[in-house]
Formats: structure tokens, sequence, C-alpha cells
């Protein structure tokens, strides 16, 4: 038999959650390329920082530095490099169906910003929120029909899709945690600690924290400290944040390494986790597996991360008052926890990467 050909493209994935994603997603199918008759060529930022066994990884550095570039890569550009590479397949992992000449095409989607209402803060120090939030309706249409199927991590992009009468859409709760093997071992902080995870943007939403705390008494801030992963000097917002709460209970711990991470899950009462917009929530997987306590944003996203799952609670991500009380409760040792029951799935579920390589593979379509 002939060998395939699958391109797998992840120009822009360069930080953060959508990075982890590609990670994965490249890791699973090097070791799916090694089990079949696949040549596989994977676009990524750089192409010095994959190393794979079983997959070409041709890099495209300048491709997130302007958004004309990356424009003229999905629209122009890769149409080019589609007929080079001769693609029988062609998955798309960063929101877009690019214009290349391929029978069998597939998106995964998971920007959310579609579903979101920017605020003051959002056109302040990360205006692109704002713009995508309207843009990404377009972007999602531009070409949608020419995939022969669309991924999503979740339910509302799943409607959002059918809605656009997509065919073909798949749910695809990808994120299977691995916890670090050597955690370090941090000495447990003499009082209690809440653990957020997050590199700092606007939707990150550190406000409704702050403005809980200010809301306690210096008796009760005492006895309780926020750990946040940034520095004041990481971004516009951080350093906004660190000047309008100059709160000695918000600490800033820098950037963290993976295993850092999970020390800190290790020695923290629960995560904190107000974000207003997400693909996932990652932490809420990461805080489930070490067996955490988790104060989750009351949004659908969260909901159904969380799953089924006794020890947590869920807050109202705009409502610093509701979220001070949570805390008075939590400290005076009252009962807070809800639990959670992950919703009905009533669609087609791909669980793995594995299983989203043999439906690419088996599908002969017609575009």
């Amino acid at each position: 038999m002939a060998q395939k050909v699958l391109v797998i493209s992840g120009v822009s994935m360069k930080d953060g959650g959508i990075r982890s994603v590609l990670t994965d997603a490249l890791t699973a199918l090097d070791r799916y390329a090694s089990q079949s008759n696949l040549k596989v060529y994977a676009l990524v930022p750089n192409a010095s920082d994959y190393h794979y066994s079983h997959i070409e990884c041709i890099g495209f550095p300048n491709a997130k530095k302007k958004w004309w570039n990356r424009i003229y890569l999905e629209y122009f550009g890769f149409k080019k490099l589609s007929l080079e590479l001769k693609a029988d397949y062609w998955l798309s992992l960063h929101d877009t169906t690019p214009n290349v000449v391929c029978k069998n095409q597939f998106m995964y989607a998971h920007n959310p910003t579609v579903f979101y209402h920017p605020r003051l803060t959002d056109w302040m120090f990360n205006y692109k929120i704002g713009i995508f939030s309207f843009f990404y309706h377009w972007v999602y249409r531009w070409n949608i029909h020419k995939n022969t199927a669309v991924f999503v991590q979740q339910q509302q992009l799943y409607h959002y899709f059918k809605n656009l009468d997509v065919q073909q859409v798949f749910c695809c709760p990808l994120h299977e945690i691995s916890i670090p093997v050597a955690i370090p071992q941090l000495p447990k902080p003499a009082i209690k600690t809440l653990f957020y995870p997050l590199v700092p943007r606007s939707f990150k939403n550190v406000e409704v924290i702050a403005e809980a705390l200010q809301l306690l008494t210096p008796e009760e801030n005492s006895q309780l400290e926020i750990h946040l992963t940034f520095d004041p000097k990481d971004s516009g917002y951080a350093s906004y944040i660190a000047k309008k709460y100059p709160l000695n209970n918000l600490k800033f711990l820098g950037k963290l390494t993976r295993e850092m991470v999970f020390a800190q899950y290790q020695i923290s009462d629960g995560l904190l986790f107000p974000s207003k917009l997400e693909t996932w929530g990652l932490p809420i997987s990461e805080a489930k597996a070490m067996q955490k306590p988790i104060w989750a944003a009351d949004l659908p996203y969260a909901k159904e991360t969380v799953g089924d799952y006794q020890e947590v609670v869920f807050f109202d991500p705009e409502n610093p008052i509701a979220l001070a009380e949570l805390f008075r409760k939590w400290l005076n040792n009252s009962p807070i926890y809800s639990g959670n029951k992950a919703p009905e799935r009533t669609f087609p579920v791909l669980g793995n990467w594995n299983a989203i390589f043999d439906y690419i593979r088996t599908t002969d379509a017609k575009i």
C-alpha cells in the first residue's frame, strides 16, 4: 500500500495551553506514525524546539509576529506547500480552515472567544481578545465546509459548529494529565493557601480575587494566601494588578516549571480558578489529578471540565462579594463544597489522539 501523507499544522501555537495541545498531539502522532504506513509533516513555530523520530518538522518562526503573516500562510502559502508535500490529510490545530489542495481536511477548534464579552481591561491590556471576540466568527466560518470533520473540546463549540451546518463534529476532551515523577518537596504554608496557575492576561480575572480579599478583615486576611504564577513585570496586566492591589497575601511566584507547579498543588489547600475564558481549563484537570479541592468560575467550560467531582464549589466570577463570603465560610471551617456531575454527552466523542488519527485515516471524503 502506498504511503499516505498527513500534514498537521500548529504554526501559531507557541505559548501556554495551546502549546501543550500541539506537544501532546505530536507526541501521540509520533508513536502512531511509527506503527502505521504514514508520512507526517508538522508545521510548527520553531522546528528546533520539536524533535521526533517519525515526524518531519517545518518551522514558521514569523507566523505569529504579525497577523498578516498568519493570514498569508493560511490562505496562500499553505496551498503551495500542500502541493509540494502532496498531502492526503491536512489537520489544522489552530481554528482555521486553510486554503490547501487536499481531499481530506480537518480542523481542531479550541478558541472560545466567540462566546466572550470583552471588558474595558481587555481593551486596555489585551485588545486582541476584544477583536477576536468579533473576528473569530468569520475565522471559523471561512472555508468551514471544506472540512471532512471538525474536532472541538467542549459542548458549546460542538453546538456552535452544528449551527453552522457542519455535518461531522466530534467532541474530543483530550487532556490526560501526567503528574511529574519528581515533584520538589516544599514546606507546607502555616496558613490556608489557594493556588492559581496562570499566564497574566486580562480574561484571567485576578481582579475578582483581589476585590474579594479587600472585603475581608485584616484578621481574616492574615489567615489566607493566594499564590499566583506570574511576576508583576510579566505584562501590562500583571503590573496593573500588582499596583492596584498591593495586598500582603497576594503572592506573585513568577513563572514556574511544570514540576514546581505540581509542587505548589501539593502544598496548597485548593485551586482557585476565576478565569472567564478558557479552551478547557487545564489547571482544573491538574487539580483533580492531584485530588485537590477546586474553586471555579460558575461558567459552562468549568462545569464540563470539572466533570464528576465532589470537592468543588462554583462562584460568580463577576461578584467579589460572593467570593469574599466563600473565603469567610472556608476560614471558619464551614462546609462550602457542593459537588458537580458531568453533563450527559448526547453527541459523538473521540476520547484520545489515536481515535482522532484513526478517524482521519479511515475517512475517504469527497470534497
